[in-house]
């Protein structure tokens, strides 16, 4: 009989309790989880600007649930879309001087999340984790591209 944990009840149960945690946390934002992390790609990878596709690619998050996140953030007034001049069918995406003031609020709730994930481990446990969490998350891409 194995005693070891089952790691993948494990890594769901701290998904679950991450997206639980975020939840509530960005509820006083009032957007959602996938919200936020478009607007954290923004501020952190593009520069405040980019294209719908990058986003999609990005965030791993399909076409519609991006495309319906990027309207609610710009009834927010959080970003802006603008069609793409040379090809209609695609967007602009660009943070609002609104979304831009929520920077460090997202940045502080990320190093929350980021606290409480990491909690009681010291930093050798924590560079330990990283590389084993670096290896899964290689193993599985190397399978789904």
């Amino acid at each position: 009989m194995n005693n070891q944990p089952d790691i993948f009840n494990l890594l769901h149960n701290i998904v679950k309790s991450m997206r639980k945690m975020s939840d509530k946390e960005l509820y006083a934002f009032g957007i959602t989880h996938t919200e936020m992390r478009i607007l954290m790609a923004l501020h952190l990878l593009y520069d405040g600007e980019c294209n719908q596709e990058k986003l999609v690619e990005q965030l791993d998050v399909d076409r519609t649930n991006v495309g319906r996140a990027l309207k609610k953030l710009e009834l927010m007034n959080y970003i802006k879309r603008e069609k793409n001049k040379n090809d209609g069918r695609t967007f602009r995406v660009s943070i609002t001087e609104k979304g831009m003031g929520r920077k460090d609020q997202l940045i502080d709730f990320r190093k929350k999340i980021k606290t409480s994930l990491i909690k009681g481990l010291s930093g050798q446990e924590v560079k330990m984790l990283s590389e084993i969490l670096l290896k899964i998350n290689n193993n599985f891409c190397k399978k789904v591209n």
